[in-house]
């Protein structure tokens, strides 16, 4: 079996506003990087064939979402570390190591242009923070927060369009 690894970039460019689980988190800043994988298998063991590669069937499909929040609140801090939330208006980030709890699913949506310069919006369905990045909080700049997402399908929707959508529309 090998994997696959597909990268589209710039879906989404300059100022883009980020709503997760339906509150606005801020500002991306650069890129966000829209990753598949892919888990395929070579059908070669075909006797009439041998050592020749006949078909490749696709085994699985993972989809990954990267991006940096521009906005280092206590808010998008815990989304990024996957702690507790406190309230609307938090003042407390707590880290641990508990490791038996599953994790948080988010719906993501992102605001931005897209290459041609319409107006474009990023939608996933199933979202769960796999790695965090590192964070450097500075008291002079703008911080950012690298986060990378899984997104998951949506059972019960077409496998065509059960992970996200991407949708250019004019105002």
């Amino acid at each position: 079996m090998a994997q696959v690894r597909t990268n589209v970039n710039n879906i989404c460019f300059g100022v883009g506003n980020v709503i997760i689980d339906g509150r606005t988190v801020g500002a991306i800043q650069g890129e966000i990087v829209l990753t598949e994988t892919r888990t395929v298998k070579e059908i070669d063991d075909v006797a009439q064939y041998p050592g020749q590669t006949l078909k490749v069937r696709m085994l699985g499909r993972k989809w990954f979402l990267r991006l940096n929040l521009y906005e280092a609140n206590l808010q998008n801090l815990q989304l990024a570390l996957e702690g507790d939330v406190d309230g609307e208006q938090s003042k407390l980030v707590a880290g641990g190591t508990s490791s038996d709890k599953y994790v948080r699913e988010h719906t993501i949506e992102i605001y931005g242009q897209g290459a041609d310069l319409k107006n474009r919006k990023f939608y996933a369905y199933r979202a769960v923070v796999v790695e965090p990045g590192e964070i450097n909080l500075f008291s002079n700049e703008g911080t950012r927060i690298p986060i990378t997402f899984q997104l998951l399908p949506v059972p019960g929707v077409p496998a065509s369009s059960n992970v996200f959508y991407i949708l250019d529309y004019q105002e």
